[in-house]
């Protein structure tokens, strides 16, 4: 299963081929889904993306959550 033609990261199209799932199961969903098997998973995901991001866009400001929300994504 390729990504490529949809414009997506690198790190966006490895976890999409590796979940083994479609991107979206028409009719019934309306956007794009990359599905992983549990929070921590997610988490990492969305790190990698984010550095894969940073990367991309130097200089480049942000914004990052506080509190409890983000506290099973750092370590």
């Amino acid at each position: 299963m390729t990504t490529k033609s949809q414009n997506f990261s690198n790190v966006e199209e490895i976890a999409l081929n590796r979940s083994g799932n479609l991107l979206r199961y028409k009719p019934t969903e309306k956007i794009n889904v990359i599905v992983v098997d549990n929070f921590p998973e997610l988490g990492k995901l969305a790190a990698l993306r984010f550095l894969e991001w940073a990367q991309n866009n130097e200089g480049a400001s942000l914004s990052l959550p506080t509190g409890k929300t983000p506290e099973h994504f750092i370590d």
